[in-house]
């Protein structure tokens, strides 16, 4: 079962003009996950950040893999990784958006 698409507006989020919130912009919100990037990540491959309650995971994009897990269960880790590659090509979307597309085609080189 595939979840709801984020529509734009409440869920799909643009970058904020608010200086905090401008260093990590929320690309969309899909019940407790919260999908965002850190602005100063922008030399890494495509990636994603995931919060929830428990912590945060970090996947890589042009091949979907789990980067990084700070703290999360491993069946919300389940939950957060079939997301990304449900929305992946809205991610690679807003991520070139936000980030330089000069950055595709890279390995997953780094791990933090």
């Amino acid at each position: 079962m595939t979840s709801p698409v984020p529509s734009p507006g409440a869920e799909l989020a643009g970058v904020s003009r608010r200086p905090y919130a401008e260093q990590m912009p929320t690309v969309f919100r899909i019940g407790g996950y919260r999908f965002h990037f850190y602005s100063d990540e922008g030399t890494e491959p495509p990636h994603i950040h995931v919060r929830c309650a428990d912590g945060e995971c970090k996947f890589w994009l042009d091949t979907v893999a789990l980067a990084r897990n700070r703290g999360v269960p491993a069946h919300a880790v389940r939950d957060m990784e079939r997301l990304v590659y449900e929305h992946i090509d809205l991610l690679l979307e807003k991520y070139d958006e936000h980030h330089s597309p000069g950055n595709r085609g890279r390995g997953n080189e780094s791990v933090d």
